[in-house]
């Protein structure tokens, strides 16, 4: 593979080509969906690659090509785009030359576990050096939250640009109402039913028992207390779906597992239960009802990488078992909700705003047609 890296890098860049990598993978989600739907809708006549998994069937938009991870293909792709967007810090296989542009979007807004450099101690020796060579090829860290910022400078590694634009996959948060209900009809949501989305985390261990949450009498609490119909969608982590087997679907609990985009799922939710899933932030920042199920809260903090402080300042109640989720469910207030949240969004200080995409796409832009000037002053140079 080595001698392809350094072959492809004497090739000349194609100037308008971005290639993603999300997820190592993945399909078409998280930030760099919002990206590249930008790019298509101002109609930028660029060569978008999509980095895929090996045998995965996934549907991209029309004018995006696919490749394969870790194919030769994959290689000569990478080498030669003007712009890199990745959302992980894992080894990617391409030698980095001077005149691309590395986007690291990153994929969360606020880490409840203790990760990177704050967990040098528990992670592997690979994972920390491809990490840290991941950071030494960064351009730009897009930054949703005062929070993040902190840790990207502080904690990844890195000492270049942190852009405090917001994230581009939240920026479908300040969509329209009629967007929301189109969403809702496409995932088999009738008018005037209520959504609450059950969306745990992963377990290093492997094990399922913490998802026994009881679905069922969740919904018939929530429409005795609501006094409205009430659907579940459940969005096991792409980690752990083996935790379907868990629930029994029906037309009232939906099984959202392998729905493409997350971003979509909260929006359309009008509530979220979660345990350590750093999703439980995008939820409170829309002000939107969060209650947190961790019934196995004392195992889970002493596995892997633990829990770190922001989990406990979360302005929420961790309830252990189902009985005290559905008190919780019965007691909540959303005038004294919304008093606690002040001082946790005033900390958590989003950038957030419906235009991350717009100023990612500028920067793009401005590197590709040669303006953009780097923190040091140098031009983006072509070669």
């Amino acid at each position: 593979m080595k001698p392809f890296m350094c072959l492809f890098r004497l090739l000349p860049l194609s100037e308008k080509k971005i290639i993603v990598n999300n997820y190592n993978g993945k399909g078409y989600g998280d930030n760099a969906k919002y990206i590249v739907d930008e790019i298509r809708r101002q109609q930028l006549h660029y060569d978008l690659v999509w980095i895929v998994e090996d045998g995965k069937s996934i549907e991209l938009p029309d004018g995006i090509r696919k490749v394969r991870m870790w194919s030769l293909r994959c290689i000569y792709e990478l080498s030669t785009a003007k712009v890199i967007i990745s959302n992980v810090k894992n080894y990617l296989p391409f030698l980095k030359r001077s005149s691309q542009y590395y986007i690291q979007t990153w994929h969360g807004p606020v880490p409840f576990k203790y990760i990177e450099q704050d967990a040098v101690d528990l992670l592997s020796p690979r994972y920390i050096k491809e990490s840290q060579q991941n950071s030494s090829i960064t351009d730009v860290m897009l930054s949703c939250n005062a929070i993040s910022s902190y840790l990207f400078k502080n904690s990844f590694w890195y000492d270049g640009e942190v852009y405090e634009c917001g994230a581009p996959r939240s920026d479908i948060f300040f969509s329209s109402q009629s967007v929301k209900d189109q969403l809702r009809r496409q995932m088999g949501v009738t008018e005037g039913q209520k959504v609450v989305l059950y969306c745990p985390t992963f377990r290093d261990n492997g094990s399922i028992s913490a998802y026994d949450i009881d679905a069922h009498k969740i919904l018939d609490t929530l429409k005795h207390t609501t006094n409205q119909d009430w659907v579940m969608m459940v969005r096991m982590h792409p980690n752990d779906k083996k935790g379907i087997a868990r629930f029994h679907f029906d037309k009232k609990v939906l099984n959202m597992t392998d729905y493409p985009d997350m971003q979509e799922l909260i929006f359309v939710a009008d509530m979220q239960i979660s345990d350590y899933s750093s999703t439980i932030a995008e939820f409170l920042i829309m002000q939107k009802p969060v209650f947190i199920y961790a019934s196995d809260l004392e195992e889970y903090s002493k596995s892997c990488r633990g829990l770190s402080p922001a989990y406990y300042e979360l302005p929420i109640h961790i309830n252990r078992t189902n009985e005290e989720l559905i008190q919780s469910i019965e007691q909540y207030d959303e005038a004294q909700f919304r008093q606690q949240l002040v001082p946790y969004l005033q900390h958590y200080n989003s950038f957030d705003d419906g235009h991350a995409s717009e100023r990612v796409v500028e920067r793009i832009k401005s590197v590709i047609d040669g303006t953009f000037r780097r923190q040091d002053g140098s031009e983006n140079h072509k070669k």
